[in-house]
């Protein structure tokens, strides 16, 4: 995992955090597509032959050089990653894969209320990760398409599943352990410490199950979860 870390734009490897703007119009991001399109000048100054989109509000391990590698050796255009899940628990929350037999999309379906099944196993579905490799071309044309479509809601997605994962960092054994040595969080900031003052019932700072990020100080405060 990477975060604002000390990779520089004159390397190979970088990171380029850009703040929010309004290149095209007096509108904010519309949602996930509409966000990319925003932003296509900068994307297309650094001519890349692929392009990695990934969700906001997730949080997880993952490398994606194996996603990166698929897409090359499918030679398509757009390969979406889903995963298996119970159609019930997809309710209303996940776009949905349904394929065919040569693991072609066939239909996607965007936050349905009962889900198409896998064929074969009648209780589970292909949930969106919400992430994606493009070809650059495909992804310049489609996202002008989706620009022009003023029927596109531009796809957005849910806070609930961001809440969630972060408020799961906050168990004592959380399923995403960020300590892993071997999926370090690379990034470059400054240390500084988290800071709970002052041993009295009306100053006393504590935290119980959560997660306090370096600079805060927390006094006359409990916080939990």
């Amino acid at each position: 995992m990477a975060g604002e870390g000390d990779f520089k734009s004159r390397t190979s490897k970088f990171v380029e955090v850009l703040p929010a703007s309004q290149p095209h119009n007096d509108n904010w991001s519309q949602g996930t597509a509409d966000a990319v399109y925003q932003n296509l000048d900068i994307i297309g100054s650094h001519q890349p032959e692929h392009i990695l989109i990934l969700s906001g509000e997730h949080v997880y391990h993952m490398d994606y050089r194996a996603l990166l590698a698929q897409h090359v050796k499918s030679k398509a255009e757009m390969p979406v990653y889903c995963i298996e899940k119970f159609i019930e628990e997809t309710a209303g929350d996940f776009g949905v894969m349904t394929i065919n037999t040569d693991n072609r999309v066939i239909v996607f379906n965007e936050k349905l209320a009962v889900a198409n099944q896998i064929l074969g196993k009648p209780v589970r579905c292909l949930a969106s990760m919400g992430n994606y490799v493009f070809n650059t071309t495909f992804l310049f044309e489609q996202l002008n398409k989706d620009h022009n479509n003023e029927n596109s809601r531009h796809d957005v997605g849910t806070l609930d599943s961001f809440w969630k994962a972060n408020m799961e960092l906050a168990e004592p054994i959380p399923q995403l352990d960020l300590y892993e040595e071997t999926s370090s969080i690379c990034t470059y900031q400054e240390q500084l410490p988290a800071k709970f003052f002052f041993n009295n019932k009306l100053r006393r700072g504590t935290a119980l199950n959560s997660t306090v990020a370096s600079g805060c100080i927390i006094s006359g405060a409990k916080i939990r979860k």
